[in-house]
């Protein structure tokens, strides 16, 4: 409904009513017409189908919703017997086509982020629907910056990262002084580049909504009715790349000092904020690693990183409850990581409520058997437990997957 325009909406709707009040004879055409619109939405219901990107998986139905609009039209058309209302009517339907017609004129080339006024437009679908499934901005961005930042005819090696690979070296292809990089957007401190390209897809609703994406460096944003769906990103520092390769060999003073200088450049980054939260932790600052944390998350409300550290946080002073919220958080926001359910183990141990540490390390345990430290959780619970057999079982386990030797 809100990325089909209102025109044919309208046209398909009016048959069906027309068509219930007016049309006695039901010929075959038309039966395969509607059977062409109808089963493949009612099959995907009943199935339970997962759909990703939008009406992709259903865009062959779009043809003959198309013809039953036009056909619907026609008998509107027919019906009305005044010549005013006749005409009024083709101006209804002129108006109705022109808004899809404009909104193709006014965004030429992106024309698959078009949502109808149903949804407020691309306004008001920001934030709530992906925009660029396909990464088609990748071509307007990647050109732009080959052409805008004089790469093409460079002698130097320019390392150009982004969220999709495939896209940019296929249209930086005849450009030999690229050299393309893979980074996610909220762990491209990691990485050594020079530039990036960044769709909006998998960026967080919250900092879409807060205007944090565009991110700082952005020289260049490709926009659909005035919103980014697309940026180019030229660095603006690379301390929190030597920060993070710093903190990765342990060197935290070091790291702490290079994040700093990143943070006065761009204060913003989620990303940064959260390592410096973590040099915190390692250094049993609790405080300012939890103030750390939350600057974070106040610029990424579901910065899944940042809600693993303050629920980390919360464990170190001992807020065990505090951080079984954190947690349970995180593994509503992704049910698959892992750690999420060892210390939610953890945690209920901590607090004496041994069947949920149970509940939550056995469900590590059966899916995934290489862990070992929930085999050494559920040692320790059976024990406490007075189970010797169990405990022998869980800890044997435990010293096998770290290569050491078995209890008798």
């Amino acid at each position: 409904l809100i990325t089909t325009p209102l025109i044919v909406l309208f046209g398909v709707g009016t048959y069906f009513v027309i068509s219930v009040i007016k049309i006695k004879k039901f010929t075959i055409e038309k039966f395969f017409l509607l059977f062409s619109i109808i089963f493949p939405l009612v099959y995907i219901v009943i199935k339970n189908s997962n759909l990703y990107g939008g009406m992709r998986h259903v865009l062959f139905i779009y043809i003959p919703m198309v013809v039953v609009a036009s056909v619907g039209l026609k008998y509107l058309y027919e019906i009305i017997k005044p010549l005013v209302a006749k005409k009024l009517l083709v101006i209804f339907i002129l108006f109705l086509s022109v808004l899809p017609a404009s909104w193709m004129f006014r965004n030429y080339p992106h024309y698959l982020p078009y949502f109808n006024e149903i949804q407020g437009g691309v306004k008001g679908a920001y934030g709530k629907y992906e925009l660029d499934y396909w990464f088609t901005s990748f071509k307007q961005a990647t050109e732009w910056l080959i052409e805008n930042e004089g790469l093409k005819n460079s002698d130097k090696k320019v390392i150009v990262a982004g969220n999709q690979t495939h896209s940019l070296k296929y249209y930086s292809r005849h450009c030999d002084s690229v050299q393309i990089k893979y980074t996610r957007y909220y762990n491209k401190s990691r990485y050594d580049w020079d530039y990036a390209v960044y769709v909006n897809s998998y960026i967080n609703v919250d900092q879409l909504k807060k205007r944090y994406y565009p991110t700082k460096g952005t020289i260049k944003e490709i926009k659909v009715d005035g919103r980014p769906i697309c940026i180019v990103v030229k660095r603006p520092s690379k301390e929190d790349y030597y920060g993070y390769k710093a903190m990765k060999k342990g060197k935290y003073n070091e790291a702490l000092t290079h994040f700093s200088n990143y943070l006065k450049i761009n204060p913003d980054n989620e990303e940064v904020l959260n390592y410096v939260s973590l040099i915190f932790l390692n250094a049993g600052k609790f405080n300012e690693a939890e103030a750390y944390a939350r600057r974070s998350l106040a610029k990424c409300d579901k910065f899944s990183s940042a809600m693993v550290t303050l629920g980390k946080i919360h464990y170190s002073k001992k807020e065990y409850k505090k951080s079984l919220a954190v947690f349970a958080e995180v593994l509503r926001e992704k049910n698959t990581f892992w750690g999420g359910y060892y210390f939610m183990a953890l945690n209920f141990y901590k607090l004496k409520k041994n069947d949920e540490a149970i509940k939550y390390a056995s469900f590590l345990v059966r899916n995934k058997k290489n862990m070992a430290e929930p085999y050494q959780l559920l040692a320790l619970v059976y024990k406490e437990k007075g189970n010797e057999k169990a405990y022998k079982n869980y800890m044997n386990k435990f010293l096998k997957l770290k290569g050491q030797k078995p209890i008798k």
